[in-house]
């Protein structure tokens, strides 16, 4: 596990450079989880271009993500200056997780202006094409069905049993 400060990693220092160096045995990660509280400093900036461009915590948690199964970000205020903000984070989350934004093929992924807008309600999919088009990519690979039907019949279970949990829906 990976305990992030934010002091060690927003100048070029030794930690900086060990935590990005460590290496694993081959089909392992080198970390099992790498934790961040006070996320929202991971963050870009609009360029002049239009670009975003990623402060040097943003870049380290970005390039740590990649070296770790599991990634958690601490913060109340997911969005600072711009509602970009959210985005760099799910970036650092998808990071080597294609469920979570898709693939390098996804809207979410590649289109995040026109995801915020939609978010917000501010436009709507014309034709059912074009939502499925925002809903395929990050559902997860069929490969990965059996997973989740077993997930949804725990669900069942608890909740018949009074646990109070809902049951996850579940497509056939």
């Amino acid at each position: 596990m990976a305990i992030v400060s934010t002091g060690l990693v927003m100048r070029d220092s030794v930690e900086r450079k060990a935590l990005l160096e460590r290496r694993a045995r081959p089909g392992e990660s080198p970390y099992g989880i790498v934790i961040l509280d006070e996320a929202h400093k991971a963050r870009g900036s609009a360029t002049p271009s239009g670009e975003r461009e990623p402060n040097n915590l943003l870049q380290f948690m970005s390039r740590i993500a990649l070296k770790a199964r599991h990634v958690i970000l601490g913060t109340a205020t997911p969005i600072q200056t711009d509602p970009m903000d959210l985005w760099d984070l799910m970036k650092v989350l998808g990071s080597g997780a294609d469920h979570v934004l898709g693939d390098d093929l996804s809207r979410w992924r590649n289109r995040p202006e026109d995801a915020l807008r939609l978010i917000r309600g501010e436009v709507r999919p014309r034709a059912e094409a074009d939502a499925w088009e925002w809903l395929r990519n990050p559902l997860p690979p069929g490969a990965e069905r059996e997973a989740l039907v077993r997930l949804h019949q725990a669900e069942l279970r608890h909740a018949r049993h009074g646990r109070g949990h809902r049951p996850l829906p579940c497509r056939s």
